[in-house]
């Protein structure tokens, strides 16, 4: 799942057993080394999220509601891989499986391994412009976790 060459489309990205997320992705624009926030997010009764989008990354972030803006998970997508953050179970580093033909859902499957160093760096980098609060919250899981591996 290369974001430069996605076409417009709902993705499902299914967290675990009972959790689905619908995420809008965007058509052919090439947004380089900077992530820009889609403000048309299709939201889902009693939850608020946000979604923030490069040629890199794609990054959702949830929060409890709209009015609370209290984060409780994260998702933060590259290549075929994704590094999801979910309050009361920590974090996970999972590959996609697009789940071929006969299923066009992707899905996370099996452990990702270790989170490459680069990877946050990268990310740091692309996320300068994110609001100040919501960078460290989201930098201080990553730094965390890639620093015990």
């Amino acid at each position: 799942m290369a974001l430069g060459a996605i076409q417009l489309a709902e993705v499902s990205c299914q967290l675990h057993d009972h959790c689905t997320i619908i995420i809008l992705i965007r058509k052919k624009a090439v947004i380089r080394n900077k992530l820009v926030e889609f403000k048309k997010v299709r939201q889902d009764q009693g939850s608020f999220r946000r979604l923030f989008i490069d040629d890199l990354f794609m990054l959702s972030i949830w929060y409890t509601s709209k009015i609370n803006r209290k984060i409780n998970g994260f998702q933060l997508i590259y290549g075929e891989k994704a590094i999801t953050w979910l309050e009361g179970e920590g974090l996970s580093h999972r590959c996609i499986n697009d789940a071929g033909w006969y299923n066009p859902t992707p899905i996370l499957s099996e452990s990702a391994g270790a989170i490459p160093a680069t990877i946050v760096s990268t990310f740091k980098a692309h996320a300068s412009d994110l609001e100040k609060d919501i960078l460290e919250y989201i930098l201080q899981r990553l730094e965390h976790i890639s620093s015990k591996t």
